[in-house]
């Protein structure tokens, strides 16, 4: 059993052992976005590079006997770069641990909007980041990165950056904002699941996972990833017209117990 998001999937196997690939995403830097590596092609016979790893990288995906992935628009890029059919198995979340506060706290919240995520460019926190200096709404960003001192300059007032926290330490913050931020296309986006298992809605961009995980009692997608269509979702957000029950009852589809359902019918 292999688990990758890269070449992992490419393992040799003997001719009597069976290979079932969990695969996260099609090789990022050679099919979904190789712009955001273009500085590699300022070294000598780098685009010949990723051609070849590009061929290397298909041939590797036709090796495993039997491929699963995380989501239905995972299973469409699959389909599109190696040409195999993949088995959705969506991701698991920890609901016993991820959940809400009790009832008579649940309206206690601290008022503030949370993102959770490694600060990297394809997360597109820059764009939540200029909303939200444009909202001066409060917003705390949980998670480190390589852009973080740059995400940190950007910021205005209303913004904290709190780093790396424990899983307990994040539970808090999930069960005590007033929702999350996603405003990035991700493969699927276990960080939604985990605020929706608290109780709480998300706003997300109209890509990607979020459009499998996200309906319109759990929270709101965007269409553009734009400061301004941000702008528009933040402000139509009232808490009020999601239930944290609506948002609990949807995050149980990704619950540990489904997954190792799931994975030992496919074994």
């Amino acid at each position: 059993l292999s688990v990758c998001s890269d070449f992992t999937k490419g393992v040799i196997t003997k001719p009597n052992q069976k290979h079932i690939s969990y695969i996260f995403s099609p090789t990022r830097y050679l099919w979904l976005a190789p712009q955001e590596y273009r500085h590699w092609t300022k070294f000598p016979f780098m685009p010949m590079i990723l051609s070849q790893l590009r061929y290397w990288d298909y041939l590797a995906a036709q090796r495993p006997d039997e491929v699963i992935t995380i989501s239905q628009h995972v299973r469409r890029l699959i389909q599109k770069y190696y040409h195999r059919d993949a088995k959705v198995v969506y991701p698991p979340v920890d609901t016993n641990f991820f959940k809400p506060l009790d009832a008579k706290r649940y309206q206690l919240d601290a008022g503030y909007f949370l993102i959770v995520s490694r600060l990297v460019p394809h997360k597109n926190l820059k764009l939540a980041i200029s909303a939200f200096n444009q909202l001066r709404l409060p917003l705390k960003i949980v998670g480190t990165g390589r852009h973080e001192q740059r995400l940190r300059r950007l910021a205005g007032p209303t913004i904290e950056f709190i780093g790396r926290l424990t899983d307990r330490q994040l539970l808090g913050y999930y069960q005590n904002c007033r929702g999350l931020i996603f405003p990035g296309e991700e493969s699927f986006g276990l960080t939604m699941v985990e605020a929706q298992a608290c109780g709480k809605p998300v706003i997300a961009l109209n890509r990607g996972g979020a459009t499998e995980i996200i309906n319109h009692e759990t929270g709101i997608l965007f269409d553009s990833p734009t400061i301004a269509s941000l702008v528009t979702a933040v402000t139509n957000f009232s808490k009020p017209r999601f239930s944290w029950q609506a948002c609990r009852h949807n995050a149980q589809r990704f619950s540990l117990d489904k997954f190792n359902r799931a994975m030992k019918q496919i074994l």
